[in-house]
């Protein structure tokens, strides 16, 4: 299935296939430098993919699926420690002790949470919803992660929230989600 043609299934579980990727160079990577870019690269990857699901996968399954809350909430939930685990590895010097710890209990969460989307969430939303709108929804996927590649935000490149749009200190997680948030016109 060429990339262009991947529904919004389909589009995810490739997602997944990265991370998962990321995380096993991470763990092999002989020098902190590279480690440090991998690890940026696995932050701005979940948090995109994250961004994704939530504007995008769970509404649909609200919508569609049966019981759709409740797995909804329950993936949220999920979120909510992986962003948290993210925003403590950026925290992190790749030389400290904690960073493997922190990275391997992230990879764990992952994991679980990538478990339970491909064997429950996905198949339920893909019984309950018909090809053409998980098609749509892919397309609809693929415009809005172009138009974020365009403005250059991904790794923090490209324009700069203004301090009164974040934190001070605001790091890389919250940077990349505030780039990947929809926008009024």
């Amino acid at each position: 299935m060429s990339k262009s043609s991947k529904d919004l299934i389909s589009l995810l579980a490739h997602d997944h296939r990265v991370v998962e990727e990321l995380f096993q160079q991470i763990i092999a990577a002989k020098h902190p430098e590279e480690r440090r870019d991998l690890a940026q690269q696995v932050i701005v990857e979940l948090v995109r993919h994250v961004a994704t699901e939530e504007h995008h996968l769970y509404p649909a399954v609200r919508l569609m699926v049966p019981d759709g809350d409740q797995m909804v909430d329950r993936e949220l939930n999920d979120h909510a420690r992986v962003e948290a685990l993210l925003r403590e590895l950026e925290g992190l010097d790749v030389s400290e002790v904690d960073f493997i710890g922190v990275l391997v209990e992230l990879r764990e969460e992952v994991l679980a949470h990538v478990r339970e989307e491909e064997g429950e969430l996905f198949p339920s939303l893909r019984a309950h919803t018909g090809r053409d709108t998980l098609q749509q929804l892919g397309r609809e996927v693929r415009r809005a992660r172009k138009a974020a590649r365009a403005t250059g935000s991904v790794l923090g490149r490209g324009p700069r929230p203004s301090d009164d749009d974040l934190a001070p200190g605001s790091g890389l997680v919250d940077r990349v989600r505030y780039q990947l948030e929809p926008r009024s016109a």
